[in-house]
């Protein structure tokens, strides 16, 4: 008996000193913005949220069915949107001008051009360059391609676009099956949840967006919605793979165990992760998802008599991967489009001008392109359209 008591109260410190040093190794990943269970909603998301129910959001507000969307005239000192809640320092006419070329483009950050001024954005620059091209920016900073098909759908079409620029960066597949935000980046202010598409007997579903109201925020300023976090998560896969609360979360040494494992099925275990040897994984939910919106939103413009033409934009590890002569992460997306026969123009190439340029000098500190990148985006864009569209007949494609 003395044994096993010793034995016991053995056991029982050890177990105190993991779960002591899980307590700090749960603080550092915390601080180090990894997604450890349980979830809770960080103080930055917190003061976003007050912000925009209080009104004094400078650039974004509530949207019912996209998450959220620019504020008609927002201005935070860098971008000015117009009455219309694109980003521009004029509104446009429902009809184009007479003579003109209008081109709508849809993204996110990369098509909004984060980090510049309006004149500096690739699609005022395109402009400047050949003025038959009337160039709108309908991109959204942290949309998915979802949203942006969402978009297009609500508000682009009614400006009767000649061609439809369907922006997609690397990072976007991981919007495709994202929900709410902050299960997906816990740094930042950015808190909004959004819809998404899921694939039911290879058809595409909506899963509309989960926050009806902009007043059911208020809630999350006091902890969980009704129905726990999982009410936002059951849908989004980073929830799901991080938060998903399990019956083993009162031990602090078990919630590290989940982390380890979690990111060890990311990196070599788990065969749905969405990469897979540094590229997408094509068996993935996201990579399947966003190949049939894509579709769907490719095949929508078509039929409204529009060009569809999609960009794909590198970020600064794709730039790296492509110096190295690596595929970019994107790779797998491209040749589905191109096997697909549609438009694409892979913007890496806008960079191969045979000038050795430091990343430094195309991506800002936020990762987004410099001044000097939109304008090799906008130069290299003007000669496709030149070279492919403008010079022919505007017609319905065939796909």
């Amino acid at each position: 008996m003395k044994k096993a008591f010793f034995l016991l109260m053995a056991l029982l410190l050890i177990y105190a000193v993991a779960e002591f040093g899980s307590s700090l190794a749960l603080g550092f990943l915390s601080r180090r913005n990894q997604p450890v269970p349980p979830f809770k909603l960080e103080q930055r998301h917190k003061e976003g949220i007050k912000l925009l129910l209080s009104g004094k959001s400078k650039y974004f507000d509530y949207h019912p069915t996209r998450g959220w969307a620019i504020k008609t005239n927002g201005n935070d000192g860098s971008f000015v949107a117009n009455s219309q809640g694109l980003r521009a320092s004029r509104d446009y006419a429902l009809t184009k001008p007479e003579g003109q070329v209008r081109v709508a483009a849809f993204g996110d950050s990369f098509t909004h051009a984060d980090d510049v001024s309006n004149e500096e954005s690739w699609e005022e620059q395109l402009t400047a360059i050949d003025p038959q091209f009337e160039t709108l920016n309908f991109g959204v900073p942290a949309y998915g391609l979802d949203q942006s098909w969402l978009n297009y759908k609500e508000k682009g079409k009614a400006f009767h676009p000649d061609i439809v620029l369907i922006g997609f960066m690397s990072e976007n597949i991981n919007r495709s099956v994202s929900v709410f935000r902050p299960f997906y980046v816990k740094k930042g202010s950015f808190f909004f949840s959004k819809p998404r598409f899921e694939l039911k007997e290879g058809r595409l579903g909506l899963v509309p967006n989960p926050i009806t109201a902009k007043e059911d925020y208020r809630t999350l300023l006091e902890g969980p919605p009704a129905g726990g976090w999982e009410a936002l998560g059951k849908h989004d896969y980073f929830f799901m793979r991080y938060y998903r609360p399990c019956w083993t979360d009162f031990s602090l040494l078990m919630r590290v165990v989940r982390y380890l494992k979690s990111r060890l099925d990311e990196l070599y275990l788990d065969p749905r992760t969405i990469l897979r040897r540094g590229m997408y994984n094509e068996h993935s939910e996201a990579l399947l998802v966003t190949e049939k919106v894509l579709d769907a939103f490719y095949e929508e413009v078509a039929n409204d008599g529009s060009r569809p033409i999609v960009l794909l934009f590198p970020d600064s590890n794709d730039v790296r991967r492509h110096e190295k002569g690596l595929p970019r992460v994107y790779a797998p997306l491209k040749a589905y489009v191109e096997n697909k026969g549609y438009a694409v123009v892979d913007l890496v190439h806008a960079f191969d001008d045979g000038q050795q340029r430091s990343l430094k000098e195309l991506f800002g500190p936020a990762g987004h392109y410099t001044a000097l990148a939109n304008e090799k985006v906008a130069a290299y864009l003007c000669r496709y359209l030149k070279e492919n569209v403008a010079a022919s007949p505007l017609r319905r494609p065939s796909i």
